[in-house]
């Protein structure tokens, strides 16, 4: 069976489906101009898999275990967590870490705020540290989520989790 071509769009196709995680820091325009700091982020042994708060249904959520931001420059607060699926629909049964509280819960997009005042160097804690805590899934589209952080003065942090597929060989059409 030939195997197609590699094309620029095959590699970058490729990459996109066998890195679980990327992480990239981007300006959130609204705080854009006032930004006095970044935000780093610790996934610690976070994971995209299999949803461990329903298991063997064929949803798949983001499983947060050690997973802290740490701010570089003081900030008023809150720290927001915008978390949007790539396709379908973003599911959550409820369930927040310790600290933070949902605030907008829709199909399309779902929205976490925590923390008051961040202190410089700080870290804050998104789910629990030693266990796994699931919060939301993605109700069985295999889409994957982005998550975004963001708080007043400092430049917002953009995290994905999805699905790590191998690339595989494609045919020619008529082939």
């Amino acid at each position: 069976m030939p195997i197609e071509p590699t094309t620029r769009r095959s590699v970058l196709a490729a990459a996109a489906w066998s890195a679980p995680v990327v992480v990239v820091a981007t300006a959130a325009p609204a705080y854009a101009a006032s930004a006095t700091g970044t935000l780093t982020v610790s996934a610690g042994s976070t994971r995209y898999g299999d949803s461990i708060s329903e298991p063997g249904l064929g949803y798949s959520g983001v499983m947060f275990n050690g997973f802290t931001l740490t701010p570089s420059a003081d900030s008023a607060g809150p720290l927001t967590l915008t978390v949007t699926p790539t396709a379908g629909r973003v599911y959550s049964d409820g369930t927040e870490p310790d600290g933070w509280e949902r605030t907008v819960v829709e199909d399309e997009v779902l929205v976490f705020v925590g923390g008051g005042p961040l202190t410089a160097g700080t870290p804050v804690s998104f789910g629990p540290g030693g266990s796994e805590g699931v919060y939301f899934d993605d109700d069985g589209s295999g889409a994957p989520f982005t998550l975004t952080f963001s708080a007043p003065g400092l430049t917002s942090v953009v995290v994905s989790y999805g699905p790590s597929r191998a690339p595989r060989a494609r045919t020619a059409p008529g082939r």
